[in-house]
């Protein structure tokens, strides 16, 4: 309904400005709406849009606020590359922390066109790596730029299923032609 002496657009900007507050000033994310709903059909979803771990009213991992054990990440495992490890915690290690894997590149630049790549990636599956850094490191006496890429749902303190797609989808783009050339073959890793 258009207001008496006020735009469309000025109606629809007003909307938009409103929504953006709300996001901001109530940690909004999209993942806490994906939670269980009561046991009522007719009743509104349960959710807590305000909770800093899952919880009974709000399991967006489906893991009831747990890191997969060992035996669950290691049946995942096989459904990515085998250059994907495990970062265990060293107090408990029935629970990995994280999955890491390094890229090695010819250059900085084609270092930096990869993270962006992998940045896409991440967006576009709205999970995010814990850590993606792009570093210079001396190796057998030569320099490698290497990108490191950590996958780990912190709210959980571990791993989640997210993770390990995650992992999956950078092991899809790193297999396409135009990713290639950012990337060196092994037999140019040990040549150098």
């Amino acid at each position: 309904m258009i207001k008496v002496g006020e735009n469309l657009c000025g109606q629809i900007a007003r909307r938009i400005a409103i929504r953006n507050a709300f996001r901001h000033t109530t940690n909004y994310r999209p993942s806490s709406f994906f939670c269980k709903r009561s046991s009522s059909s007719t009743s509104k979803p349960i959710y807590d849009p305000l909770a800093k771990r899952p919880n009974q009213k709000c399991d967006p991992y489906g893991q009831e606020g747990k890191p997969l054990s060992m035996t669950d990440a290691t049946m995942l495992k096989s459904t990515i590359h085998s250059q994907w490890t495990f970062e265990m915690n060293e107090e408990d290690l029935t629970v990995p922390l994280s999955l890491t894997r390094h890229f090695i590149h010819p250059d900085y630049l084609s270092g930096a066109r990869f993270l962006h790549k992998i940045a896409a990636v991440a967006q576009i599956n709205n999970h995010f790596p814990s850590v993606l850094s792009l570093e210079r490191r001396i190796v057998k006496k030569n320099w490698q730029v290497v990108t490191s890429v950590r996958c780990r749902t912190l709210v959980l303190g571990g791993l989640s299923r997210h993770d390990f797609h995650l992992a999956m989808m950078i092991d899809v783009e790193v297999d396409r032609a135009d990713v290639q050339p950012l990337l060196l073959t092994e037999a140019e890793e040990s040549a150098s």
